[in-house]
């Protein structure tokens, strides 16, 4: 796939989200930097890009770094074991950095476990959470970890992206319709628009170019029109769009999300805010345990259209 391809590898190739990369370079250069940190944005903008960036520079050449999907792995025994593998340095030497992604998902045991290990880090050890919920992270981790947010990117800055990676794995500029295209149709994550891009560039003449192109834009539409829908409460068509989803239930679950963050910002009362929150997480959550699942999709949808039903 073009985006595992053409994931940074450096600080430096990383587009967008400026102010994370800038203090995670003064962060890197400290000699007193944290042991614990904590990426939070929605799906695919980056965490675990630099989640994994973070840990090669601050751990240099000899680390040791091991990645957990809290997801799958959520218990308190998987943190014990990391407790006493804790208490001894890497085998050669170096630094071991431990990320843990959705680490929202870990049981409550196993985050209050987790809490012990934050508080009392060997010189050795680091520790990166990636979320896309961390209001489901307990405070106590929350308040001992460097936090960063990672935002959706604007469509120039994906642009960009595209550009960048198809230089990188094709030796040759990205042509400039298909770019556009696939950016526009992405909602703000880079890893979207590459596989926009490449599914577009998979077309074998221009009238499959044009069947995908308008796949993608059906897609985009159907996805917004779905979180307008649901935002309004017309449970009916909302459900209506739900029978007629044909393929890439994730992207609809993206697109809805984004689209109920971006109302989360503009609420103005406690109430609106605390139904936005409380919708978005059920997203959230669908989406990490069993993503691309259309009837898990409908379920999620139907939980956040009663939370925001509320009174």
């Amino acid at each position: 796939m073009l985006y595992q391809k053409a994931r940074p590898q450096t600080l430096d190739e990383v587009v967008g989200n400026e102010a994370v990369v800038s203090t995670l370079k003064g962060v890197i250069q400290s000699e007193d930097r944290p042991h614990s940190y904590l990426f939070y944005g929605p799906t695919g903008t980056g965490k675990t890009t630099l989640a994994r960036i973070l840990g090669r520079e601050i751990g240099g050449k000899d680390v040791t770094i091991q990645e957990t999907n809290a997801a799958s792995v959520r218990g308190i025994d998987h943190i014990r074991h990391l407790e006493e593998q804790a208490a001894h340095p890497p085998l050669f030497g170096g630094a071991r950095v431990v990320i843990f992604d959705e680490a929202h998902q870990l049981s409550k045991d196993a985050q209050n476990c987790l809490l012990k290990l934050l508080e009392d880090t060997p010189e050795y050890q680091y520790y990166i959470l990636c979320s896309t919920d961390p209001s489901k992270i307990i405070p106590t981790i929350r308040s001992r970890c460097a936090t960063f947010e990672t935002k959706p990117l604007q469509i120039k800055e994906l642009e960009k992206i595209i550009q960048n990676a198809w230089a990188r794995v094709f030796g040759a500029p990205a042509p400039e319709a298909l770019t556009k295209a696939a950016a526009e149709l992405a909602d703000g994550c880079p890893r979207k628009a590459l596989i926009n891009a490449e599914n577009l560039a998979n077309c074998g003449d221009e009238k499959d170019y044009k069947k995908v192109l308008k796949n993608l834009q059906d897609t985009w539409n159907s996805g917004i029109d779905l979180a307008r829908k649901l935002v309004n409460g017309r449970w009916n068509e909302v459900s209506a769009i739900l029978q007629d989803l044909e393929s890439e239930p994730e992207y609809y679950r993206v697109v809805v999300a984004n689209y109920l963050a971006a109302c989360l910002r503009k609420a103005r009362s406690f109430s609106e805010i605390e139904k936005f929150v409380l919708a978005l997480s059920v997203l959230t959550d669908y989406g990490t345990y069993l993503p691309n699942d259309k009837a898990r999709l409908t379920r999620a949808i139907a939980e956040a259209w009663l939370h925001l039903r509320r009174k």
